[in-house]
């Protein structure tokens, strides 16, 4: 009951949110064609003075209201799957929600300060933020990829996976990737200014990392496929119970973050790299879709918390019953 007043609060809070955000937004725009200020947007001369706004908005509200759904919905795992579950690949995704949103939040808050001509912090600090903010991505991305990997060892060698404790392993894995990519991150931004005659500056370690970026994207995709054929094969052979209800609630989300990475990520990223190959015939509104990109993972990773968080706070209706198998075939059921 005090988990579906959370959620109810939490989405009326980001409804309001929204609804301030889009009155405000008519408002300005309204006054933005009084004075003559979207003549370059309709001419197609860059970004509008509408479209910043909105954006300039769009990234603290729905970071606010991602923020306490991922922290909840780590909450609310634990709580449910105990201290065994505390190093495994679902609860490192939802960790890595928290420090996307978190980096996130902190970027947009220091954009939306500067817009309204308040106090901001440097350049350099600017920068760092808006550099890590590119990387959160990764983490994310590293972390779903893992996670579909996850769900298509359990699948396929369920003993094996309890008794090789694949989960945990998965985690720590995810954990030391991230690390080292913070690392990278962290020296080329601290050192490679230093030295003023280096043929590779931040910029070119960023771009490598996004590249990376459309690497994990691609393998996440494909694993996500893969767990896909399975968990339709698994539906059709075996019938639900209350030792599998835990796992089929990690199994749903995993088949929802396919669709929803699909839609909000890869579609958007592949027409991104088709319209840079094609530089002769380059395509506007690809263009200008490419702009939203962030924008689409920033509404990615929302739904994805929101949907984690109801999944992970229903309940099993089904009485628990002795099962007929054996005691690694129960735990492989119940693990994560």
């Amino acid at each position: 009951m005090i988990s579906l007043w959370v959620g109810c609060s939490m989405i009326g809070l980001s409804s309001i949110c929204l609804l301030v955000n889009l009155v405000v937004l008519s408002i300005r725009v309204q006054q933005w064609y009084v004075d003559g200020k979207m003549s370059d947007f309709a001419y197609g001369n860059g970004r509008s003075h509408g479209s910043s706004f909105w954006m300039i908005h769009f990234y603290p509200t729905i970071n606010l209201c991602t923020l306490p759904l991922s922290l909840w919905s780590l909450v609310t795992y634990l709580c449910r799957s105990g201290r065994r579950h505390l190093l495994s690949m679902m609860t490192t995704h939802i960790t890595t929600y928290i420090a996307f949103n978190l980096i996130n939040l902190a970027t947009s808050l220091t954009k939306l300060f500067d817009y309204h001509n308040l106090n901001s912090p440097p350049y350099f600090l600017d920068f760092w933020f808006v550099s890590f903010e590119e990387l959160t991505q990764q983490y994310v991305s590293i972390s779903g990829t893992l996670l579909a990997l996850d769900r298509v060892f359990v699948l396929w060698k369920p003993v094996t996976y309890a008794n090789m404790k694949i989960s945990p392993k998965l985690s720590v894995l995810t954990i030391t990737v991230n690390l080292v990519l913070t690392c990278v991150l962290a020296s080329s931004l601290a050192f490679l200014p230093l030295f003023s005659d280096s043929k590779t500056t931040s910029y070119d370690v960023i771009k490598n990392l996004t590249l990376f970026y459309n690497f994990t994207l691609l393998s996440e995709v494909f694993l996500h496929v893969v767990f896909g054929v399975q968990y339709a094969v698994y539906v059709k052979t075996r019938r639900s119970s209350s030792a599998e209800h835990h796992t089929s609630q990690i199994n749903h989300i995993t088949l929802f973050l396919c669709l929803s990475q699909t839609l909000f990520c890869v579609i958007p990223n592949a027409l991104a790299v088709y319209n840079e190959r094609a530089k002769n015939s380059s395509v506007g509104w690809i263009t200008r879709l490419t702009d939203f990109n962030h924008v689409l993972f920033t509404a990615n990773v929302f739904l994805s918390c929101l949907f984690t968080f109801f999944k992970l706070r229903q309940k099993s209706s089904v009485v628990r019953v002795p099962q007929q198998t054996t005691n690694h075939a129960i735990t492989a059921q119940s693990s994560m």
